[in-house]
């Protein structure tokens, strides 16, 4: 049985806006919108990271877009199978570009050579004990050259050597993260998890982290259900975390 796709029927591209993010949360709230509308900007000038972090691209160098879902069969407590849907389809992308090394940092950015190559970052409102709507904002450097890029970050471009056409990108894009969510929707959650933390940062080998200003060593042994990390230090002690509670240091 062919399944039409969900994520990338329709596409309403912005000149410029400040958060795609926001905008597509305004509609939601305005109209009814179908699921998989991408809400696109050529630029955008106050882009949103993990926990009110910035993402700053230059005018139509980068693609910055908001995919609006329905997921009203995941459950608020498994929530974070989406986020791992959404990193693999994103890097599975990178992967098809020719991007080598590329490794998903915790909990949804994508690094190349410890480089951010891309981000995500993914607003659930919640219904009952379901998730009703996501917003989910991406973030990826594609033609930004070297010499304007800041040190922690890199761009397809910096790392092909190539150009790219932003229009052919974002289709390309959406059908692996359209791929990715056919698996959600169709339960292959463990799937979907092994295929995470087979490319996740820290998975199988140390990683140099901090907190409270103090560094430690440490491997990711799990990911809850609910988004937070299972780390063992050197020393043997188990710590769960959430989100912004450790620095990575690598």
């Amino acid at each position: 049985m062919h399944v039409l796709p969900i994520i990338g029927n329709n596409i309403i591209k912005l000149d410029a806006v400040s958060s795609t993010n926001t905008y597509a949360t305004t509609l939601l709230k305005n109209q009814k919108v179908h699921e998989g509308l991408i809400i696109q900007a050529i630029h955008q000038t106050e882009g949103r990271g993990q926990m009110g972090t910035n993402w700053h691209s230059l005018p139509g160098e980068s693609l910055t877009f908001s995919v609006i879902l329905a997921p009203s069969f995941l459950k608020a407590d498994r929530q974070f199978y989406l986020n791992m849907a959404i990193s693999l389809g994103v890097f599975e992308y990178l992967t098809v570009k020719g991007i080598q090394g590329g490794l998903i940092k915790w909990p949804n950015d994508i690094i190349v050579q410890r480089k951010k190559l891309a981000g995500i970052l993914i607003e659930n409102s919640i219904k009952g004990k379901n998730i009703q709507h996501s917003v989910i904002g991406i973030g990826l450097n594609v033609n930004t050259v070297a010499d304007n890029l800041p040190a922690f970050a890199t761009s397809l471009h910096a790392e092909t050597g190539r150009f790219y056409d932003l229009d052919a990108e974002i289709h390309e894009l959406t059908q692996l993260l359209d791929k990715y969510y056919m698996f959600l929707r169709l339960e292959k959650l463990l799937k979907l998890k092994e295929e995470y933390m087979k490319h996740l940062l820290g998975h199988h080998h140390s990683i140099i982290l901090r907190k409270n200003e103090i560094d430690f060593e440490a491997t990711v042994m799990d990911i809850q259900d609910s988004g937070k990390i299972v780390l063992q230090k050197k020393n043997g002690e188990k710590m769960i975390a959430g989100f912004k509670e450790f620095e990575w240091t690598y």
